[in-house]
């Protein structure tokens, strides 16, 4: 009986334990730059374990909005990133590059605050939350971030880390840029970018010239890695040192500001439609992150592109032929991060387990005890009864 009793005790511990695996509304896009249609989302961070989104809902404006997905997976890992968006069309129209999970949903986000809520299947509240038009963000092109606890204006960065580290924002046309509280109106954007070039298409395991300069960075000596990406998986090697080298290290001290420098790089596993991200390290290990661009498989069509600082032609609607030149920059703005977040992203997880470890160990005695104590007590009353 006493055994089955701790079965009984064990079993009601692992539900009472507090769930590690934790979803967060983590940007909010409430009022795009011009019209608001078929430009708001927000995304979904997932800070815990593995959780599956089948079912989930979007509750905003007293409607649980269902959830379709258009691109990625139903499974969000550890550290992983989901955009909901009012449009999935006009959302990969507005960010070209991004290649992770995407939903399709029906809302319409107040221009001057609401409440939103994200529920699971069950209907459960898994986060909640309320933002204002006076936190910023509104009609100027930024989004609102989740940083230290608070929401705050900063530029968009879907399915990447949140600009906590810098005060930057960003307004289209007569821009009004503020970095670190100091404020100047320019034509053009003065945030760090780059210009690339590189081919459109590319065969196994042939060498390619991919071509970097650095627009608008302080000045120092850079350090590089160019990862090419299919299914998630690295399938490209850098030439450095006279040695081809895996793409998961940097290549060190290499480039610096207006220089454009050039390396050789192969794919050396199949794919059909790679993305390439660009990470740029300084000498204090602070990490930019540019992504959303594609290579794809083939050996024919060539992409030139001009590096010059600042200006940028539109591809949409276009189409390459043998004759054409194609001028790519920098995807967006760049995703500021500093990788140290991520360590310490990962610390905190394992703190929390170790405290949800040790509550549950102490629960677990106290119900031990509690139970012996209950069994010696009915021992005792039935020896005084003899």
């Amino acid at each position: 009986m006493a055994n089955k009793n701790i079965f009984l005790l064990i079993g009601i511990l692992v539900l009472v334990l507090p769930n590690v695996s934790a979803i967060i509304i983590n940007e909010i896009m409430y009022d795009a730059s011009g019209s608001d249609a078929g430009k708001e989302w927000i995304e979904l961070y997932n800070n815990g374990e593995e959780i599956n989104l089948t079912g989930w809902k979007f509750y905003e404006g007293g409607t649980n909005h269902g959830l379709s997905l258009k691109q990625g997976d139903l499974m969000l890992g550890n550290n992983e990133y989901a955009i909901i968006s009012s449009d999935d069309v006009s959302f990969l129209l507005e960010y070209p590059g991004f290649s992770g999970t995407l939903f399709d949903s029906s809302f319409s986000l107040s221009n001057s605050g609401e409440e939103l809520t994200i529920k699971n299947s069950s209907l459960d509240i898994i986060d909640s939350l309320s933002y204002s038009n006076l936190l910023g963000a509104n009609g100027n092109g930024n989004s609102l971030q989740l940083c230290n606890g608070s929401f705050s204006e900063k530029i968009p960065t879907p399915e990447s880390i949140n600009n906590c580290l810098t005060n930057q924002t960003q307004t289209t046309n007569n821009q009004t840029i503020t970095t670190n509280g100091t404020t100047t109106t320019n034509n053009e954007t003065s945030l760090p970018n780059i210009g690339v070039n590189y081919p459109e298409k590319a065969s196994l395991n042939q060498e390619f010239s991919f071509k970097i300069k650095l627009i608008n960075f302080d000045e120092d000596i850079y350090d590089v890695k160019i990862d090419i990406l299919y299914n998630g998986n690295r399938i490209s090697e850098i030439l450095n040192e006279n040695a081809w080298k895996s793409t998961s290290y940097y290549v060190n001290n290499i480039i610096s500001p207006n220089k454009e420098k050039e390396f050789l790089m192969k794919i050396t596993e199949e794919f059909e439609s790679a993305e390439i991200t660009i990470k740029i390290k300084d000498s204090t290990d602070k990490t930019k992150i540019f992504s959303g661009y594609l290579i794809s498989k083939s050996n024919e069509t060539i992409i030139k592109t001009e590096l010059e600082s600042g200006n940028q032609t539109n591809l949409e609607n276009s189409k390459p032929n043998e004759n054409e030149t194609i001028i790519i920059t920098g995807s967006a703005i760049s995703n500021s991060k500093d990788i140290k977040s991520e360590e310490n992203t990962a610390e905190s997880n394992k703190n929390n387990y170790a405290k949800y470890i040790l509550t549950a160990f102490v629960f677990l005695l106290a119900l031990l005890f509690l139970l012996k104590r209950k069994i010696f007590k009915k021992e005792y009353h039935n020896e005084f009864k003899k």
